[in-house]
C-alpha cells in the first residue's frame, strides 16, 4: 500500500540559481499523484545568497513546501540530519547523490555494512527506518553507512538521472574528503588494522635485518662499520610509518572527542510551516 503521505528532504546551499528549477520540478511531481499528501522540506545550510528567500516565498504560495533555515553551514549531512528530524511524512525522501562512485567500491570492500551501488545520500526511508535514524546520537554521520546500518529490507528504483538545470554544485573537494573520511571512520577499524600489520611487518623486517648483519659480523664478512645511508633510510621510513599511524589515531581521536562533547549536530535559526 502506498504511504498516505510523502516528504521530500532536500539540503541546501546557495542553489539561488537552481532553486526556481527545482521548485517547479517538484510541484509538478506532487501535481501528477494528487492521492498522496507531499511536503517538500528544503534546509537552508546557511546560504550567502537568496535561496532562503526564493523558499520562502515559494512556500507562502504553495503550502506543500516548507523551509527549515540552520545558524550556519553545517554540511549537508548535519542539513539530512535537521531535515529526519523534522520530517513528519509516512516516507521520506532525500533527493541528494554525490558522484564518489569510487570510494563508494572503496567503502563496500572494506566495512562490514556495504551502501547500495549509485546511491550516495539519495533513498527513500519509510517512517519505521526514519525513526530509527533519528534515535542515533552519533554527531559525525555517513547517512549511506547508517542507511545500511539500520538493517531494514532495502529495494531498487529506477530513474533517469537528469544534468544540474543551473549553477554548480556546492560541494568543495576539501568537503568531499572529509565526507569520504566520516564514512571510512565511522564504519571501518581497517586503518587501525592496517597500522598493526605494519607495525608486525616492519618489527620482523627489522629482526630480520639485525640477524643478517650480526651474522655477517660473526663470520667476518663485514668487519667495518658501514651502511649509513641503509641506517638513514630505515629510519625515515619507520619514522614516517609512524607519523600517519598518529594521524590515523587523531581522526579517530577527534571524532570521539565530536562525540564526548554532546554538541547538537545542528542549529535551527528560523523553522517555517512544517506540517
Amino acid at each position: 500500500m502506498s504511504p498516505s503521505s510523502v516528504t521530500v528532504v532536500i539540503p541546501i546551499f546557495n542553489e539561488e540559481p537552481v532553486l526556481p528549477e527545482l521548485l517547479a520540478r517538484l510541484a509538478a511531481v506532487f501535481d501528477a499523484q494528487p492521492g498522496t499528501r507531499w511536503t517538500a522540506l528544503l534546509v537552508d545550510d546557511g546560504s550567502r545568497d537568496q535561496s532562503a528567500g526564493l523558499v520562502r516565498a515559494h512556500a507562502a504560495q504553495d503550502k506543500r513546501f516548507a523551509l527549515l533555515e540552520l545558524s550556519r553551514n553545517f554540511g549537508f549531512q548535519a542539513a539530512i540530519a535537521a531535515g529526519l528530524a523534522n520530517a513528519t511524512g509516512d516516507a521520506v525522501a532525500g533527493p541528494r547523490r554525490l558522484g564518489l562512485d569510487i570510494f563508494h567500491r572503496f567503502f563496500n570492500r572494506f566495512t562490514d555494512f556495504p551502501i547500495e551501488a549509485n546511491t550516495g545520500t539519495f533513498g527513500l526511508l519509510d517512517r519505521a527506518a526514519v525513526d530509527a535514524l533519528n534515535a542515533l546520537p552519533e554527531r559525525n554521520r555517513f547517512f549511506p553507512g547508517l542507511r545500511a546500518w539500520v538493517g531494514f529490507p532495502s529495494a531498487e528504483v529506477l530513474y533517469d538521472r537528469q544534468e544540474r538545470a543551473a549553477g554548480q554544485p556546492q560541494q568543495t573537494l576539501r568537503r568531499l574528503v572529509r565526507y569520504a573520511f566520516d564514512g571510512l571512520f565511522s564504519f571501518s577499524y581497517l586503518p587501525l588494522r592496517l597500522l598493526t600489520y605494519a607495525g608486525v611487518g616492519i618489527s620482523l623486517c627489522g629482526f630480520a635485518l639485525g640477524v643478517f648483519y650480526i651474522s655477517r659480523r660473526l663470520f667476518g664478512v663485514e668487519v667495518a662499520a658501514t651502511g649509513f645511508t641503509t641506517l638513514v633510510t630505515l629510519t625515515l621510513f619507520i619514522g614516517g610509518v609512524q607519523l600517519i599511524g598518529i594521524g590515523i589515531l587523531g581522526e579517530y581521536l577527534a571524532r570521539v572527542y565530536d562525540e564526548v562533547k554532546q554538541r547538537p549536530a545542528f542549529i535551527l535559526k528560523r523553522r517555517d510551516r512544517v506540517d
